[in-house]
């Protein structure tokens, strides 16, 4: 515990921006974090604390602290140095309705999967910024993006894709030190998203297509002759026999 500490307190004596007493406040923070066994709460905090009350603990969460930052400078000193960038939304269930951002959601976590209920659930959502290291065979946490509710996003006319492809700009310049590669899933395989993070970022976009991509070869054959817009595509594609004239095989184990 005591060597944890001492890293914990080091790391946080790196990051600048932050005041003299936002710093004391998190060395004693996180080490609670690491010795209460029970539900974390502002109340939990007071109860095991005797430097810090429960409104002195509000006061100090409502200011912002650099997280990507200070979980930077751990990534660096205990990473191997091969990474890849990952991005994930993930279901946290709340039965509340006074909490911000509480909605119906279909991302998938703990403890219930929504998207494994093929159903969205009431709750709240997060978007996960992960730092894979290839190199020890883990991840590293990085940044978390609470994603607002629906209305929210309708009174900023912006969609889900869009408050996710902004979660990761953020945070642009960090994530392109450690990897220029980000990997999502088949529902961030959008036009859209992509092409924002690859217009706006140097980071290049891995992922899948939908089981339900409809995908068409291109035509190119000769122009028809007469009159008519040319032929633009020549079939649908059958990823269960796809034409090898069309694709050229990159890598084979």
């Amino acid at each position: 515990m005591f060597d944890k500490l001492t890293s914990i307190k080091a790391i946080i004596g790196k990051v600048k921006g932050h005041t003299k007493s936002q710093n004391d406040f998190l060395n004693y923070i996180l080490g609670m974090f690491l010795s209460i066994r029970t539900r974390i709460n502002f109340l939990q905090f007071a109860r095991h604390s005797d430097e810090y009350n429960e409104k002195s603990c509000r006061l100090q969460f409502e200011q912002y602290v650099d997280f990507v930052a200070i979980n930077s400078e751990y990534i660096k000193q205990k990473g191997s140095g091969r990474y890849v960038i990952a991005y994930d939304l993930s279901y946290l269930k709340k039965s509340g309705k006074s909490t911000a951002g509480t909605g119906k959601y279909c991302g998938a976590g703990p403890p219930v999967r929504s998207g494994c209920a093929q159903k969205a659930l009431w709750g709240l959502e997060i978007g996960l910024v992960s730092v894979i290291d290839i190199g020890n065979h883990t991840a590293f946490h990085l940044d978390a993006i609470q994603t607002p509710d629906s209305q929210e996003r309708k009174s900023k006319d912006i969609d889900l894709p869009d408050h996710c492809a902004q979660s990761i700009l953020y945070s642009k310049d960090t994530l392109e030190k450690f990897s220029n590669y980000l990997s999502v899933d088949a529902y961030f395989a959008k036009k859209d998203f992509i092409d924002r993070i690859l217009k706006q970022s140097e980071l290049e976009v891995i992922t899948r297509l939908r089981c339900d991509a409809n995908c068409k070869y291109l035509y190119n054959g000769p122009a028809r002759e007469g009159r008519g817009a040319p032929k633009k595509y020549d079939g649908k594609v059958d990823w269960n026999q796809p034409d090898p004239q069309y694709f050229k095989l990159a890598y084979a184990r």
